[in-house]
């Protein structure tokens, strides 16, 4: 059974067409993660979040330039970048049409239907591996710096090992080799309970909608970004312009 927002209704043309304005992410050309403006120009992140009876549901957030220049470049991820006090749902008709527009709170939306923690924009943002920290002085306010470097510290201990190996190379006294650095001396974030190191470093810039991605890979993005459906499975409203 399709979810009812929890807020409330107002007018459908409360916050203008809707119409993709910069494209995030899509999917065969049909734009999936995007930014439109409002009315009075100020920028709205849309994502698609369900499908039924020709309609597609978005969610809607009001966000800063900081906040997409952070999405854009895979310092934050897609729910991170939803997340905030301003946030409607809204139903849209396969004529581009807004049919229905609901204020909400971001806590009432099903996390069944949000994209997964950790789930970026752009695949190509995607961490290289995640590590857990747990214990009773890990969490929001509480995890120290200390603890974020010394996790960071472990995997950079840790994929020296493995470059040494894969590079045929002996640990030696000194400055570990530039060659060595490369593999092992990559960029992290640190994201609630988990240390990300990136290949990226979140600076890459990618190609969103590539199919050239092996299925695997793009299998495992769409069920961390789109949890609900098959991307081939929706209708697509075709807003005119």
């Amino acid at each position: 059974m399709m979810w009812e927002p929890g807020g409330n209704k107002i007018a459908e043309d409360k916050l203008g067409s809707l119409e993709p304005g910069e494209v995030l992410y899509e999917f065969e050309g049909e734009p999936l993660t995007f930014v439109t403006r409002d009315p009075d120009g100020d920028p709205l992140l849309l994502h698609n979040v369900t499908a039924f009876d020709r309609t597609t549901r978005y969610v809607v957030s009001a966000i800063d330039s900081r906040i997409l220049g952070d999405l854009k470049a895979g310092r934050i991820d897609i729910l991170t970048a939803l997340r905030q006090p301003r946030c409607w749902v809204a139903d849209v008709a396969e004529d581009g049409s807004v049919k229905t527009l609901w204020r909400v709170e971001f806590s009432s939306i099903p996390e069944s239907v949000l994209p997964r923690p950790g789930a970026m924009v752009n695949p190509d943002h995607d961490p290289l591996f995640r590590i857990r920290l747990i214990g009773s002085g890990v969490g929001p306010g509480k995890t120290s710096a200390g603890d974020v470097r010394m996790a960071a510290q472990a995997a950079e201990s840790g994929l020296r090992g493995l470059a040494r190996i894969a590079l045929d190379e002996k640990k030696k006294a000194g400055q570990v080799p530039r060659d060595i650095r490369h593999y092992s001396d990559l960029p992290y974030q640190f994201r609630g309970r988990r240390v990300s190191r990136s290949p990226s470093g979140g600076r890459g810039t990618g190609s969103p909608g590539s199919t050239t991605r092996s299925s695997r890979r793009w299998g495992a993005y769409w069920r961390r970004a789109w949890p609900y459906s098959a991307p081939t499975a929706r209708p697509r409203p075709v807003w005119k312009g």
